[in-house]
């Protein structure tokens, strides 16, 4: 009803025995006198919204005792009378937000035994009494979002959902939750909140919407801040200030879909903190200051669906080889996959990590099946790969101890420009050239470059003489070769260096021969292929464009030819009447 009255009074309503549903929302209402609606007896639902009013009488609503909503909502309300409600045992939703409410009396509840809904939000409530919530053993949602309370009341029995969001909460006590065994939905976001107690949620154990996001002040989570949730499908963490996560915060989650991290302050997730999501569908990482995460990370989601990771600073080193490798192999599961670009190096700033192939290390990566002796080997920057040449390692009948000290005494280094491919294998053979095979042996070594590093293997094997199968050693010529494509050219390039070991033995003339062997494995990654696609459609589509502008020039040429001007024709009649005479 729209009256645009200011005052409801005892003779509004008076003949309306029947009157289910009264609506005077939107008017210029500003008082209502005690007995304005004692001759709507049997009203149901009673719809004040969005008035004027600033206090109503202690006995208005006692005639209506079978009332079921009553919306107070969007007034000025500022005082509320302790036993404004005493009379309305049947009423199941109390709609009181929007006023300007600081305080709720103790007793205002009391006789609401059936009340489903309540919403208080948005008024100025700083406190609430300790047991202002206890006679509500039906109530299911409790709305206290924008207010002023910086702590709440743990006498809230059956709640499916709380939203205590938009308030200056600075802390959780421990057991604040312990009895609302039905909450389904929680939402505690944009607070003064700095962490969570342990075990906070732990009685939660059928809550399955957990909203945490937007608590600015919130940097770190326990570790066990979860546990209990067993039922939990929906958690948003997003826009906290949060720079670590333990490895095991998550572990009571089996059954989580969706996972929001986005907008922190994360640098580095441990290397198994998803492993007990089995069930998780959607993850958003965007929006932290990641520079790089684990390559089998995501591998233990077999389920996954959707991963946002953009916007964040990715290094592009030998450290994020292994999420490059899932990333080209489910770039279906990954939000715009190509706004992943690297911030380091400089040289690749802004380069797709999907593209960029000339990934660097600041160090040598040293992996521990690998040779004893990888420590030594210099690091390989991002231009090129090292030419060493030819170094005498093993004289005459004594050995050289391969140190660091000796490596750079007798090697010389050349940098050369040199594009690669992601990973190059390249062995060495040594091969003793003699014209009698007396002796037998094997000298392995495997090169592994990806010009983030360099790591080496060796499985040396002594030879032996066959006749006094004494093992020595001998003579040791190779080369080691690097050859890779240049994809802008075409062209391959090779560098070459040769390590020659020499030693004298029985019976035998020593031969300074060199045996040249090399593997190159060169795996075109997807990038490359797609690189090559794009360069033909474009040649297709250059040609379409040179045919398109043949045929309008001959078109343009044959419409001037039928356009050309015309001699006009002008055509002379020479009217001469019948009866005239010749």
């Amino acid at each position: 009803m729209d009256t645009q009255a200011i005052k409801v009074t005892d003779a509004s309503f008076p003949n309306m025995p029947v009157t289910l549903r009264l609506r005077l929302e939107s008017n210029q209402l500003s008082s209502v006198t005690p007995g304005a609606f004692k001759g709507l007896p049997l009203l149901k639902s009673l719809k004040l919204t969005n008035n004027k009013l600033e206090i109503l009488p202690a006995g208005v609503f006692n005639a209506l005792i079978y009332l079921e909503q009553l919306f107070l909502d969007k007034n000025s309300l500022y005082f509320l009378d302790p036993k404004l409600f005493c009379h309305l045992e049947h009423l199941e939703e109390l709609t009181l937000n929007r006023n300007r409410l600081t305080r709720l009396p103790a007793e205002l509840l009391k006789n609401l035994t059936n009340l489903r809904i309540l919403n208080l939000s948005r008024n100025k409530i700083s406190a609430l009494p300790e047991d202002v919530f206890s006679s509500l053993i039906k109530l299911k949602t409790l709305h206290l979002y924008e207010n002023n309370l910086l702590a709440i009341t743990s006498s809230l029995f059956k709640l499916s959902v709380l939203t205590l969001y938009d308030n200056p909460l600075n802390e959780l006590p421990d057991v604040v939750f312990g009895t609302m065994v039905n909450l389904t939905s929680l939402w505690l976001y944009n607070t003064n909140l700095v962490t969570l107690p342990n075990l906070v949620f732990s009685n939660l154990t059928n809550l399955q919407l957990l909203v945490l996001s937007r608590n600015a002040k919130l940097s770190k989570l326990p570790r066990h801040v979860f546990s209990g949730l067993s039922n939990l499908l929906e958690l948003s963490l997003h826009t906290n200030n949060i720079s670590i996560l333990d490895e095991d915060v998550f572990q009571n989650l089996k059954r989580l879909n969706l996972l929001s991290l986005s907008k922190n302050n994360l640098k580095v997730l441990p290397k198994h903190i998803f492993y007990p999501l089995i069930n998780l569908r959607n993850i958003s990482l965007n929006s932290n200051t990641i520079c790089t995460l684990p390559g089998q990370l995501f591998k233990e989601l077999p389920n996954l669906q959707m991963v946002r990771l953009d916007s964040n600073p990715w290094a592009c080193n030998c450290e994020l080889m292994g999420l490059k490798e899932w990333l080209q192999l489910n770039q279906k599961k990954v939000y715009n996959p190509m706004s992943l670009v690297c911030d380091t190096p400089l040289t690749l700033r802004n380069v797709s990590v999907l593209l960029s192939r000339l990934f660097t290390c600041g160090h040598t990566t040293v992996d521990p099946e690998f040779s004893q002796y990888s420590s030594i080997t210099p690091p390989i920057n991002e231009q090129g790969i090292e030419n060493i040449q030819t170094t005498v390692l093993y004289g005459e009948k004594n050995s050289i101890t391969l140190s660091q000290e000796f490596l750079k005494s007798t090697t010389s280094s050349s940098w050369i420009p040199l594009e690669t491919t992601n990973m190059q294998r390249i062995r060495k053979y040594g091969e003793k050239k003699s014209a009698i095979p007396k002796k037998q042996y094997t000298t392995t070594a495997l090169l592994i470059t990806n010009l983030l590093g360099t790591k080496h293997t060796q499985n040396n094997k002594s030879f032996y003489d066959i006749n006094s199968a004494t093992p020595r050693q001998d003579l040791i010529s190779s080369t080691i070769t690097v050859s890779s494509l240049d994809t802008k050219t075409q062209r391959k390039e090779h560098v070459s260096s040769t390590v020659v070991m020499q030693s004298e033995w029985e019976g035998s003339e020593a031969v300074n021969k060199s045996s040249p062997s090399c593997m190159t494995n060169f795996n075109i990654p997807y990038s490359q292929i797609i690189y090559f696609i794009y360069i033909f459609v474009f040649i297709i589509q250059m040609f379409v464009l040179f045919l398109s502008l043949v045929v309008l020039l001959l078109m343009r040429k044959l419409n001037n030819y039928f356009e050309g001007s015309t001699v006009p024709v002008v055509l002379l009649r020479v009217l001469i009447p019948l009866n005239s005479v010749s």
